[in-house]
């Protein structure tokens, strides 16, 4: 699948949602979710939480051992340097550190372990460990929201059989959250792909030698090249979406046709087409 089609994926979450919420804010606001003590309005407030949170998962700053610095040295033959051209290439696929943060503040990624010509080979594997960890954590995030949105589907299903044809409106769109969710799960599985790709060509490889180094670059640069882009993605435009539509669940008069629910329709389609610049600029 596309790099391209993988984020625009997730826009189509956000997108769903500020569909669902224009539709669900005045209407339906005090409904209580059948076989539960919340209503509509609640449990939408608590997924555009959790959605935030999802969508901030792939940020490098939230990895675990993101904050590593120093090389291992001793009886590890270090991995030497790498071509220079082959190098500099990496260097600006990367484009990430201090991109975003202060220089007081800067992390360790795998790519750049890869890169420096002082860390070992135990250094790299080390690296692709800690950053398969966080991809796992993604995959986790993005399964609990599908599981979420179908909790709240079902129970919203309850809920229209229980009051009729004026509770059934909200209920296709539930629905195509539930699928826009479960789609968006492509993307931590293509990295979970990609990254398996590169663990295995790790353990399989015992002395590398500079054509596998300057592939190996290669392969991790567009792998985080597309996390990356996913992260901007999130910053530049999902993050600020999502404040918008809490606005609207806040809100006691918007409705699906209201200026701020296309605003949100707006910013949606502004984010998908962004996203060749994100995954070209990183």
């Amino acid at each position: 699948m596309e790099p391209r089609e993988l984020l625009e994926r997730q826009v189509a979450v956000v997108a769903t949602l500020g569909k669902l919420v224009a539709i669900a804010t005045t209407p339906y606001r005090g409904m209580l979710l059948g076989g539960s003590p919340r209503s509509l309005h609640e449990a939408l407030g608590t997924f555009i939480g959790h959605l935030s949170g999802t969508l901030g998962c792939c940020s490098v700053t939230s990895w675990p051992g993101s904050s590593v610095t120093s090389w291992r040295r001793g009886n590890v033959t270090p991995l030497g340097h790498l071509d220079v051209n082959s190098l500099n290439q990496f260097t600006s696929l990367l484009g990430l550190c201090g991109a975003t943060l202060g220089h007081h503040d800067r992390v360790t990624t795998l790519g750049q372990v890869l890169a420096n010509p002082e860390a070992t080979w135990a250094d790299v594997r080390a690296a692709a460990s800690t950053w398969w960890e966080s991809v796992d954590g993604l995959m986790d995030s993005w399964s609990r929201r599908v599981e979420e949105a179908t909790r709240l589907c079902n129970e919203w299903e309850v809920t229209a059989t229980m009051r009729g044809r004026r509770a059934e409106t909200p209920l296709g769109l539930l629905e195509r959250l539930v699928a826009e969710c479960d789609r968006a799960t492509a993307f931590p599985r293509e990295l979970q792909r990609r990254l398996g790709d590169i663990e295995f060509a790790l353990e399989e490889t015992r002395e590398p030698c500079p054509d596998f180094r300057v592939a190996l670059v290669a392969a991790v640069a567009e792998a985080e090249r597309l996390r990356d882009a996913s992260t901007h993605l999130a910053s530049c435009h999902l993050e600020a979406i999502l404040g918008q539509i809490r606005g609207i669940l806040n809100s006691f008069v918007c409705g699906p046709d209201g200026p701020a629910a296309r605003v949100v329709a707006e910013r949606c389609q502004k984010a998908i087409e962004d996203i060749p610049r994100l995954l070209r600029e990183l």
